[in-house]
């Protein structure tokens, strides 16, 4: 719960409260590739690497970080640990274990 919630902060800190009322290309209809619609897009990429990280690492908790980075398109440990440590503030592991005593977790709730 708390890394959904930390993905609506990072994309509303990159789109903006109110982007389509505000940006003329998306209230008009129309999307427009610029400079920032670009970095919006790879911000948005590194999101979904790293939480498909995490989903993997769920889903196989025998798997090491290291296979799981890689499997995700990390170039290595540390290129993912630094996703992780700038996204939610914490090593992989401490997320990891945090994120495990979450409501989800305790209840038997598990994503596919």
């Amino acid at each position: 719960m708390a890394f959904v919630a930390a993905q609506a902060q990072l994309l509303l800190a990159v789109v903006g409260h109110n982007y389509p009322a505000t940006n003329p290309a998306v209230a008009a209809g129309g999307f427009m590739f610029s400079g920032f619609h670009r970095r919006g897009l790879k911000r948005f990429d590194r999101i979904a690497r790293f939480d498909n990280a995490f989903r993997m690492r769920n889903k196989y908790p025998s798997l090491d970080w290291l296979s799981v980075a890689l499997a995700c398109g990390y170039y290595d440990h540390q290129h993912f640990a630094k996703d992780c440590k700038e996204l939610t503030h914490l090593t992989p592991t401490s997320y990891f274990e945090q994120e495990s005593k979450s409501p989800e977790r305790l209840f038997g709730l598990h994503e596919d």
